[in-house]
């Protein structure tokens, strides 16, 4: 049998299927008006074209509800949120039977989804608040600067006292020391989330009644303060200063390793320190023990990790070893180590800062 050119064949293929096409013989001719309105064309074109909808001055009369200026409607989602701030978001369903209803207040995270817990606030990297529903109506509030001006609060008094010192523009910083923050009586009954910046402190929240013990020297936190009943949403950023008393090499660190082999731990620089998570997680004798050595005078040594408290011139880090920092062990992890002495009556201080590596 002899062997067919399969060019030929193809083209002959070819050229009787475009003829039965030329003569509508397997295609009917589609107009662009019958395939727009085509069901499943036009599943397809609301689905690409459909935007969500914000609240703003343009289309509210209530300035109240009117959301943060600068944002854009997307597919979906809302762009244009700043990176520097805090934000609520509220859903509104337009629908017959339930025109302008509120379905749910929730705070946007850091990755730009939302959520109902208020300790999952994050200032959003993206600037774009996401997983949305298209026409749906959407009121986006950041928090502002806790106001003095309208709310006759606030000072800090400090213990022991000193002059009290007032808020600015939604900022204080303070002196070493230890604070409480006391707030005006109308904010009785409001939320508030504390989130640490500066220390690996967790979050924690709470309702507002009399005073509120801030975190301790060489701290920066941010306190979120709401009343979503009335839309009241405030940010107070509270920086305190370290002991500026301490001078370098009044206190000597120095950092000793134990069933370890060199390479699993690397001193970065004078009070910074990283650990491999990698060697901590494969076996739990890895650990890191870090001793002060303390000069001629200086007694009393402590060292704090978080929440935890060590009356000790050593701190042992590892799985299972100190259960209370067990949480800090996480690869990509920050966290300080304090050190407290006592010299001649007074307290002295000094921090390395540990990094969880790979």
């Amino acid at each position: 049998m002899s062997k067919i050119s399969l060019k030929p064949a193809l083209c002959a293929v070819f050229f009787s299927l475009t003829a039965l096409v030329l003569s509508v013989c397997i295609l009917e001719p589609v107009t662009i008006n019958e395939y727009v309105e085509d069901d499943k064309v036009q599943v397809v074109i609301k689905r690409d074209a459909g935007r969500v909808n914000i609240i703003t001055k343009d289309n509210c009369d209530f300035s109240d509800y009117w959301s943060d200026s600068g944002l854009t409607a997307g597919n979906g989602r809302i762009l244009g949120l700043k990176n520097d701030k805090y934000y609520i978001i509220e859903e509104y369903v337009m629908e017959e039977g339930k025109n302008g209803e509120l379905e749910t207040t929730q705070f946007v995270k850091s990755d730009g989804t939302r959520s109902l817990n208020p300790t999952n606030i994050g200032k959003v990297r993206s600037g774009t608040i996401t997983g949305l529903t298209n026409d749906r109506w959407y009121l986006v509030k950041s928090a502002e600067p806790l106001p003095l001006d309208k709310y006759d609060f606030n000072t800090i008094p400090a213990t022991p006292a000193t002059t009290p010192i007032s808020i600015k523009d939604g900022e204080i910083t303070l002196p070493a020391g230890n604070y409480s923050l006391t707030l005006n009586s109308a904010f009785n009954g409001y939320s508030y989330v504390k989130i640490p910046i500066s220390s690996s402190t967790q979050r924690d929240s709470g309702t507002v009644s009399g005073n509120i013990t801030l975190e301790a020297e060489g701290t920066v936190t941010d306190y979120i303060f709401f009343n979503l009943d009335q839309l009241d949403f405030y940010v107070l950023k509270v920086t305190i200063k370290p002991d500026e008393s301490v001078t370098p090499g009044e206190i000597t660190v120095t950092t000793v390793t134990f069933n370890l082999p060199s390479d699993q731990g690397t001193v970065l620089s004078l009070g910074n320190f990283e650990i491999s998570h990698a060697k901590l997680l494969a076996d739990n004798n890895n650990t890191h023990t870090f001793e002060v050595t303390l000069p001629a005078g200086f007694s009393s040594p402590q060292i704090l990790v978080g929440t935890h408290t060590v009356t000790s011139n050593s701190i042992t880090i590892g799985y299972g070893k100190t259960p209370d920092i067990d949480h800090l062990l996480y690869q990509g992890s920050e966290f300080t180590i304090t050190i407290v002495v006592t010299y001649g009556g007074n307290k002295y201080s000094n921090v390395i800062k540990v990094t969880i590596g790979i």
